[in-house]
């Protein structure tokens, strides 16, 4: 038990050349086996006869000081105390020690055209521990260096490793994930991945098998797009026309799952997003067959108010506006009914435009058609303003509120002077006549007999009186 002849009688210890050395970690370990020194424990060397243990230090460190391709026996350029030094340090933490050496490996790979090969990797300790030994002392470090490759390197299932298959893949290049994922095109696949995070700005000038994922983000990114659209199918599937379907994306109301490119025809949606933004637009409204006189699709009522479809949509979803009815013979978005009334309400409440000065209110309240509420603006009876509203900031007339009580107080139809003396106008106009009172707004101009109130004779006082009545009830 004398450590002067630890290697033997033959050897003296005290006899040789003394040199100063920095790390003597590895005899150190070495004595400590041999019981002339306190013990350094490693968890990987200490499961290996102490030749075994002695014999690994010297490989996995030539590796680690000179190359996957570097050895210290035969040639090599590594010397032995060196590798051995070198070869300690990797085990000296254990099993995390040595899976960062191969980290390392890894990271530092001349890979050319997507030969991820281990021995291509790891060089000379794949090598020499699947062709170079068949030490079964050694299997505990084969699975160790089996368990790294599996995790780091993009190997098939069929693929072997110290003779046995992988079995499945953990670890895809990008050619392989974009088409697990189903994309056929490389650079698609890396706009997917890199719009969810899974690839930084660095990885954009990398070439394809130089970019690694793990079968987790793949899988996460196969379930995350596994309904997806791009454009043009989302908008045959919500059933709207180009425009419409610009007008909600530019609106921010139909978002992509993914702004995977600048193209807007390359972003991508997904069938449950747009599933639960018809949802929330349709609510639980009932089932229909066909539009009624008063209701039409979004797109239409859109049309007829000079407003957009967004902005009825925006309505809808903020609940100011809801819809009237799903049209089962129609898809997507074209199925939303809305009340052409209410849109109109609600495009002239947005605009803060009175709803009883516009040009139909006004024309209900005279109780004349349209033709005749045109001729009576253009002739100058009624005098109408223009707003800014709807779409494209399209003019709106609306009726100037003193030009039309002026109206009201100065005329009255020959209708409702015939209606109010029980006969009919074409009785009155005659009888008029006679009394020498002539209408003041003839039928052939407007289409309708108008009187001034002043000129009628004091048997129609009550056509004063109503007509008195009515102006109230309009200025109220």
């Amino acid at each position: 038990m004398d450590v002067r002849f630890a290697v033997g009688l033959q050897r003296d210890f005290t006899r040789l050349g003394r040199k100063r050395i920095e790390d003597v970690s590895a005899e150190a370990y070495i004595l400590g086996r041999l019981g002339f020194m306190p013990r350094l424990k490693s968890t990987v060397l200490d499961g290996l006869p102490l030749w075994n243990a002695i014999r690994l230090m010297d490989r996995m460190g030539a590796v680690a000081t000179g190359g996957i391709h570097e050895y210290t026996s035969f040639g090599g350029s590594v010397g032995r105390r060196e590798a051995l030094a070198a070869g300690y340090g990797l085990f000296a933490e254990g099993k995390e020690g040595f899976f960062r050496f191969l980290d390392g490996l890894v990271k530092s790979a001349e890979i050319r055209n997507g030969k991820w090969g281990p021995r291509r990797v790891y060089g000379r300790v794949y090598k020499w521990l699947s062709y170079e030994t068949r030490d079964s002392a050694y299997d505990p470090i084969r699975e160790l260096v089996r368990e790294h490759a599996a995790d780091n390197l993009p190997l098939r299932p069929s693929d072997l490793l110290f003779g046995k298959p992988v079995r499945y893949r953990r670890v895809y290049t990008l050619w392989h994930a974009s088409r697990a994922i189903g994309v056929t095109a490389s650079n698609a696949g890396r706009r997917i991945f890199r719009a969810l995070g899974y690839l930084s700005s660095d990885d954009v000038a990398k070439p394809e098998w130089q970019l690694l994922l793990k079968s987790h983000i793949v899988d996460d990114t196969r379930a995350q797009i596994s309904d997806r659209m791009n454009y043009n199918q989302a908008m045959r599937y919500l059933g709207v026309p180009r425009g419409p379907m610009l007008n909600l994306y530019e609106k921010g109301l139909l978002k992509p799952f993914l702004d995977a490119s600048m193209d807007l025809h390359e972003h991508i949606f997904r069938q449950r997003d747009l599933d639960r933004f018809l949802h929330s637009v349709m609510g639980d409204a009932p089932r229909v067959q066909g539009a009624t006189s008063s209701t039409c699709n979004i797109v239409i009522a859109g049309k007829r108010s000079q407003t957009s479809t967004a902005e009825i949509l925006e309505a809808m979803l903020s609940g100011r506006l809801r819809c009237k009815g799903r049209l089962t013979s129609a898809k997507g978005l074209m199925k939303v009914l809305v009340d052409l009334v209410e849109v109109k309400e609600l495009r002239d409440w947005k605009a803060a435009i009175d709803p009883s000065r516009t040009i139909d209110a006004c024309r209900r309240q005279l109780g004349i058609t349209w033709i005749v509420m045109e001729r009576l603006i253009a002739l100058g009876y009624i005098k109408i303003s223009y707003a800014r509203i709807g779409l494209r900031n399209r003019q709106r007339g609306l009726v100037d509120e003193q030009s039309f009580k002026r109206f009201v107080a100065t005329y009255v139809k020959g209708t409702e002077i015939a209606k109010l003396r029980q006969t009919h106008v074409r009785t009155l106009v005659p009888e008029l006549r006679k009394l020498g009172v002539r209408p003041a707004i003839e039928k052939r101009d407007v289409g309708q007999y108008f009187y001034r109130r002043a000129d009628l004779p004091k048997a129609f006082t009550q056509i004063e009186f109503v007509g008195e009545k009515s102006l109230r009830e309009l200025s109220r």
